[in-house]
């Protein structure tokens, strides 16, 4: 598989990663990755799978199960991508694609778009679970201009596109975003580990000042989200109240 030496998996627990190869056009997921890519990986699921293969709806693409073999990570059988927040997509402002979220607890049935469900469901419970490929869509209606900037891309995205539960987490409702500590990544330079999301230089803005004076090491920058999860120099974040609500 070509995994770049650099390859990292996300810090959470269940290690996950996802490598596109451009040369072939073949997506691979991996899940409880363990090791390094150069030393080599290990991984304890997983899927790859040419892009044609896939199965396209609007809501994401759908695993092809050949011979009734299960592939990917999410547990709705949904590919990662399009589904989770890239970074380029929140440079510019835009989330073109539903987006996918981990709910807490998932039904032991499901519905379309989803082709399965967690092994660990619960029996079906409408109070207590929900369905795999459950999608929500907000009213065109619902006014969200005073939403915080990010939290605003992903009404808008619900609005256009729809939210749709693809996998269970045991925990909080959680949205995924893409993991930025790799190199020769297309926000760094070189080599450098740059985090887009709050360092000096990233996406939004950075100039290492809060409220126009220079911060300590590890302070709060504009262009980062505070306790209130706003990006004071997002995109368009001028025209935006300050509010402390979550969506």
């Amino acid at each position: 598989m070509p995994i770049p030496c650099f390859s990292r998996p996300s810090p959470g627990t269940d290690r996950e990663a996802v490598i596109h190869d451009l040369v072939q056009n073949k997506t691979y997921e991996f899940h409880g990755v363990s090791g390094t890519s150069c030393g080599g990986w290990s991984a304890s699921w997983g899927g790859a799978e040419l892009d044609d293969a896939f199965v396209i709806t609007p809501y994401g693409r759908q695993w092809p199960r050949p011979d009734g073999v299960h592939n990917g990570t999410q547990a709705s059988g949904l590919a990662f991508i399009p589904g989770l927040i890239l970074a380029h997509e929140l440079r510019a402002g835009v989330i073109a694609h539903a987006i996918h979220i981990g709910v807490p607890q998932s039904c032991a049935a499901w519905k379309w778009p989803a082709t399965r469900t967690d092994a660990g469901s619960i029996k079906n419970n409408p109070t207590s679970c929900i369905a795999l490929g459950q999608v929500w869509k907000l009213p065109a209606a619902i006014d969200i201009s005073t939403l915080p900037p990010f939290v605003r891309l992903i009404a808008q995205a619900a609005k256009t596109h729809g939210l749709v539960a693809s996998d269970q987490t045991h925990g909080p409702i959680a949205f995924r975003v893409e993991n930025w500590q790799r190199p020769w990544s297309s926000w760094g330079s070189g080599d450098a580990r740059l985090d887009p999301y709050g360092s000096v230089g990233g996406f939004f803005g950075c100039d290492g000042l809060h409220n126009g004076k220079p911060t300590q090491p590890g302070a709060q920058f504009d262009c980062y989200p505070d306790h209130n999860n706003l990006f004071y120099n997002f995109r368009g974040a001028s025209s935006f109240r300050r509010i402390s609500r979550n969506f």
